[in-house]
């Protein structure tokens, strides 16, 4: 993606490889002129040629996105902050956000995405994210601070579906196509949630947590598991294993509900 300097000192942007040229201003069906700005360039996303920026307008910091004519297609304002691009890598970092709205997510065509809360986050505080809503190969789960970071899992995922392993230090999730890296210093503090499960007759594992008040069996229940909970799972599964000299090979299923 090029940087074009036009005219009036705005800038806009031309993807050489698609000949697509992406303007700071679009005409609406009227005939008039709204200007945008495209600061920064986070990527496109082939199948669709959309292509995504952020546009800074004051102290605000909006999502922009453009469409395959080149046209503005939407504007998520305040929502620019939270995404930055560092070469192959695009890296969300929550910020004051708690929840990610569904218009928030964004696939572009990298072979990375790294999730991250800031280090002003309390202890009281969260980011929730559902992680089927993004299509990177690789994901890193990136968790140092305070609060939690929780991880929606895929509508009807079953424990047998999702699969651990480890390769040196670094414990990784295999979720439906995705490789999720965890890196986390507050390994309770990074949550697995599973929503909408039929609580066991038997009751519920040691393992997870119920985030409903004294559920019964056969009603359907949110549950979560932690990291910390979830890398002891995975170490009781291989005993005898140097667990600091894990070559990956050893792949476990999560734990039953």
């Amino acid at each position: 993606m090029i940087k074009v300097t036009l005219s009036n000192n705005q800038q806009g942007w031309y993807h050489a490889g698609q000949k697509k040229l992406f303007l700071p201003f679009t005409t609406d069906e009227s005939g008039s002129i709204k200007t945008h700005n495209l600061d920064q360039y986070l990527g496109l996303t082939h199948q669709s040629h959309n292509a995504y920026f952020n546009s800074k307008v004051g102290e605000q910091l909006d999502l922009i996105k453009m469409n395959q004519d080149g046209a503005l297609e939407k504007k998520i304002p305040n929502k620019g902050m939270i995404y930055q691009r560092a070469k192959p890598i695009l890296i969300l970092d929550s910020g004051p956000v708690s929840v990610l709205a569904d218009d928030d997510y964004i696939n572009i065509d990298v072979p990375a995405l790294l999730i991250t809360t800031p280090f002003t986050q309390t202890q009281d505080q969260s980011f929730t994210f559902s992680i089927d809503k993004f299509s990177y190969p690789m994901i890193y789960l990136m968790h140092l601070n305070l609060g939690k970071l929780r991880c929606i899992m895929p509508t009807g995922s079953t424990p047998e579906s999702l699969l651990i392993t480890q390769k040196g230090w670094n414990v990784c999730v295999i979720i439906k196509k995705n490789l999720v890296m965890l890196l986390c210093h507050k390994k309770e503090k990074l949550e697995f949630i599973f929503n909408g499960i039929e609580m066991p007759a038997k009751g519920l594992s040691t393992h997870y947590t119920a985030l409903n008040h004294q559920p019964q069996a056969g009603s359907l229940i949110d549950v979560s598991i932690s990291f910390a909970k979830l890398e002891t799972y995975y170490h009781a599964q291989y005993p005898n294993e140097n667990k600091y000299s894990m070559d990956g090979h050893l792949v476990a299923p999560f734990p039953a509900f």
